[in-house]
């Protein structure tokens, strides 16, 4: 039986799989946000993440009349040889207890072949980079290359600042 409103309980997050390649910058994974009953009215849900790491939307919607919603999970492929690393994902909605999953990224680097693509922020060192998936610097965030650093780009990729 549907819920009215949106009354509270347990929200639940569920990755498809918890391990991911640094180079899967557009779609890696999908996580499903689940609640435990259908409600007549959407439910708002706000995603928390370590943007350095992974790809996620900022906010998503549990329609009404529904107990779900799917998004992407995409890598942030950084140039950097820093081994594998985890991050965690974690929904929060207002009245409801938040849920959190863990992903672990593997590197896809070595110091003689250095890949990027995807959403990338910070500072990217003296180096030649390999650009695997199409760069966007995101509102607000800012990407210094190095002077003497050279990115060769692959057929179909670019390098978009996003203006919003």
């Amino acid at each position: 039986m549907p819920v009215t409103g949106n009354c509270g309980g347990v929200l639940s997050l569920i990755s498809a799989t918890d391990v991911i390649s640094e180079s899967q910058v557009i779609g890696a994974t999908l996580a499903t946000v689940k609640i435990d009953t259908t409600l007549t009215n959407a439910l708002p849900i706000l995603i928390f993440n370590d943007a350095s790491q992974v790809s996620v939307p900022s906010s998503v919607t549990i329609p009404a009349v529904t107990n779900m919603v799917r998004f992407s999970i995409g890598a942030i492929n950084n140039g950097d040889v820093d081994g594998n690393r985890s991050t965690t994902i974690t929904v929060r909605a207002d009245g409801w207890t938040p849920a959190s999953a863990s992903l672990k990224i593997t590197d896809d680097d070595t110091p003689t072949h250095r890949t990027i693509g995807g959403n990338l922020v910070g500072q990217l060192p003296a180096d030649v980079y390999w650009v695997t998936a199409s760069l966007t610097i995101q509102v607000g965030q800012k990407l210094t290359i190095a002077p003497s650093s050279t990115l060769l780009f692959t057929a179909g990729t670019g390098l978009t600042y996003d203006l919003r």
